[in-house]
């Protein structure tokens, strides 16, 4: 399966080139922005797209500074309002692009956060918002205050690697063997950017609710050895009133590389279509 696809690019505040991707379906019925994880980039959509698409959904997403085509030092970001503030640049030449003023904002795992955070920001406001197996809440989770407040005054440009397990991201070998074979995955990231992550943390922790008034989902899998799900979870219905909740019948953190990737993928263009009115 296939789909329309169209480059874009947006020069962020700093002058970096982000580069971003907008696969369009024959008749658009509705759209969504994607937030893409740590590791991976927009190249990973191709497929969730192209069948988002043949359900009439437009599908926009930007690789992160650092990431994927995206300019910048690979695993890196100056702070986390640079992050933040590239994605709702993307998020904002999307629905200029697509004449929308609300449309669905997807983001998963690490992009989940960031979702959160421009959730908590209100840059969200209208929209309606879906984490997909989000990290919320993870660094807090894993890290007790000592060492989080080490990592928030880290500002080097030393590298750690980032100790994700492929196999963590999906059980089909097709998917598998993408990974392993992708040039554009990242590996490692700076301490700049371990600062920068727990910043987006303090973000969407700190706010006591974030303003939606699209509504929000939660998505999950059944078994996913990246995030502790009930951490995060926890996070998101404290602070979303009317939450709605989904699992879908995954035994690893990337639904869209799952069996279950069709089911979930109908499920998401139905909500976004919902939203779209």
């Amino acid at each position: 399966m296939t789909a329309q696809q169209q480059r874009l690019e947006l020069t962020a505040s700093d002058g970096t080139a982000l580069r971003g991707r907008w696969w369009r379906a024959a008749a658009r019925r509705a759209a969504l922005f994607y937030v893409h994880g740590i590791q991976s980039h927009t190249g990973w959509l191709s497929t969730t797209a192209a069948a988002l698409n043949a359900r009439g959904v437009d599908v926009v997403a930007f690789d992160r500074r650092g990431s994927g085509e995206s300019d910048g030092e690979r695993g890196d970001a100056p702070g986390a309002d640079t992050i933040l503030d590239d994605q709702a640049a993307g998020l904002a030449l999307a629905k200029r692009t697509l004449g929308s003023s609300s449309i669905t904002v997807v983001g998963q795992s690490f992009g989940g956060s960031v979702a959160a955070a421009l959730a908590a920001r209100g840059d969200l406001r209208d929209d309606h918002l879906v984490l997909c197996a989000p990290a919320l809440g993870q660094q807090r989770h894993r890290l007790g205050d000592a060492r989080l407040d080490e990592v928030r005054r880290a500002a080097g440009d030393e590298r750690t690697p980032l100790t994700l397990k492929d196999e963590d991201y999906t059980t089909q070998r097709e998917w598998l063997d993408f990974i392993a074979g992708d040039p554009l995955m990242v590996r490692s990231v700076t301490a700049r950017m371990r600062a920068a992550m727990v910043g987006i943390e303090d973000i969407y922790m700190d706010a006591p609710q974030w303003p939606l008034t699209g509504g929000a989902d939660l998505v999950l899998p059944e078994h996913d050895a990246i995030i502790a799900l009930d951490a995060a979870e926890a996070v998101i219905r404290a602070r979303v009133p009317d939450l709605r909740v989904r699992s879908f019948a995954a035994r690893a953190h990337y639904l869209e590389f799952e069996p279950s990737a069709p089911e979930y993928i109908d499920w998401l263009a139905d909500r976004a279509i919902e939203h779209a009115g």
